[in-house]
């Protein structure tokens, strides 16, 4: 596989691509450290581009229009600044992006357009700073997976999951989600999501059972490990249906009832 640097840009797999004629479906651009580039029009010509990454990039001269891609599906950010990532929103808006995923990154506020992807089946954040998670989030009422891991989150406005309908499956791990709200708040937050298989919040600061959960009437996977729980209650029921529970790392050695009949059970340290 080809790649060639073309000032501050690395163009992987591009000018192979052309040269032999062949459909190009992912497309990587950027350069460490952050740095600006100058987009090559060629890249336009890729008409079945599927998945693009953005790496380290601060800004594109000039904004790169991603309309132009009608196949697009995937978009990834890595360590890419809050300006350049607002620009690109602005026709992302326009495609069918099903998934999106941000990591290293400081988000102090999500860009409009980007809340306005009707298509948008999976988001995932890793390693980012969120300041907030505000009610409008709710827009994306396509999303069936949300993935917070290693992330930081100030502040979730209490309607930010009222929409989330088609919300399957969330996870928290490693974000300590517990620091500046209550479980009650929390689950509060997400009871709208009735559509819910699989929790996960590892060591994120919980520190009670979540028998509430039970409430979800789909719900097939609970993680809490690495969480300060001691108290367990087997006559409370409710989790019972679960396939999958994970409580390793936590305090809780041994369960009763019909929790010991739970498919895939994990305890302890």
């Amino acid at each position: 596989m080809q790649m060639e640097k073309q000032g501050d840009l690395i163009y992987e797999r591009f000018n192979w691509e052309f040269a032999n004629n062949t459909p190009l479906n992912y497309f990587k651009l950027g350069y460490g450290p952050v740095c600006s580039v100058q987009i090559d029009t060629r890249l336009y010509s890729f008409k079945n581009l599927e998945e693009i990454t953005f790496y380290a990039i601060r800004d594109f001269d000039p904004i790169i229009d991603l309309s132009m891609f009608e196949k697009l599906k995937a978009i990834n950010f890595y360590n890419c600044s809050y300006d350049f990532i607002d620009s690109i929103f602005v026709f992302a808006k326009k495609c069918k992006i099903e998934k999106i995923s941000f990591r290293f990154q400081s988000i102090p506020e999500f860009p409009d357009g980007f809340l306005k992807i009707e298509t948008l089946k999976e988001l995932e954040f890793i390693f980012c700073i969120i300041n907030t998670i505000p009610t409008n989030f709710s827009n994306l009422d396509k999303l069936e997976k949300l993935s917070l891991e290693y992330s930081f989150i100030r502040r979730i406005d209490s309607s930010a999951f009222l929409g989330l309908a088609n919300l399957e499956r969330i996870n928290f791990i490693n974000t300590p989600v517990f620091l500046n709200i209550s479980f009650d708040n929390f689950y509060n937050l997400i009871a709208p999501c009735k559509s819910l298989k699989s929790i996960t919040l590892g060591n994120t600061g919980l520190t009670k059972f979540p028998y509430e959960f039970g409430n979800f009437p789909m719900l097939e996977e609970l993680g809490i490990s690495e969480v300060n729980i001691k108290a367990f209650d087997s006559k409370r029921i409710g989790l019972c249906k679960l396939k999958i529970l994970n409580l390793t790392g936590s305090s809780i050695y041994e369960v009763s009832g019909c929790y010991k009949d739970i498919p895939e059970l994990y305890l302890g340290k």
